[in-house]
């Protein structure tokens, strides 16, 4: 897998996180509160870990693997083991795509959870027209039925966002005004 697939992988797999990993979530941020509070800023060296090393270029965050890759398994198995399958089959549909067509999922994924976090009403229709008018311009580059169909083939898949975890960010310039619309 390229290094470009890999980030977008990594990205998708932790915008539907909250939903996959939702009971384990508080213990993880736990740790993290707890680290936050001994002042240790970077994190994974202090937990002793060299499994990846993020490297950023302008075309976005790529991670590029260390000496310890596959150290992670223990943890994995440790806190989210019993989810394994749902991880497995995530990733199995995730791994053959593009970089393109991992962004589109991702993307749909994120605005549509939006929608299930605020509780509103939504559906193809809703969802396509956010992508394109209130994200990032470049999302336009993508034509309306790709868009459409990826929504097709996420329902198919059971890729559908269940409004857990906290809505998306995006940086200024993005199209969408403070408040999120």
């Amino acid at each position: 897998m390229e290094n470009g697939q890999l980030t977008w992988v990594a990205g998708f797999i932790w915008n539907i996180a909250d939903d996959v990993l939702e009971p384990t979530k508080q213990a993880v941020l736990r740790m993290n509160e707890q680290l936050d509070k001994a002042g240790i800023a970077n994190k994974d060296a202090a937990l002793g870990q060299r499994w990846f090393k993020p490297v950023k270029t302008p075309k976005g965050t790529h991670y590029e693997p260390l000496e310890k890759r596959g150290g992670h398994k223990q943890y994995f198995d440790r806190y989210w083991g019993e989810r394994r399958a749902e991880f497995d089959e995530l990733i199995g549909l995730i791994k053959p795509m593009t970089t393109e067509q991992a962004e589109i999922v991702a993307t749909l994924y994120m605005a549509w959870n939006d929608f299930c976090i605020r509780g509103e009403r939504v559906d193809d229709d809703i969802v396509v027209a956010e992508v394109l008018n209130n994200w990032d311009q470049s999302k336009r580059r993508i034509s309306e039925d790709r868009w459409r169909k990826a929504i097709g083939w996420m329902q198919e898949k059971g890729v559908v966002p269940r409004g857990f975890g906290s809505e998306t960010t995006r940086a200024p310039g993005s199209g969408r005004t403070e408040d999120g619309h």
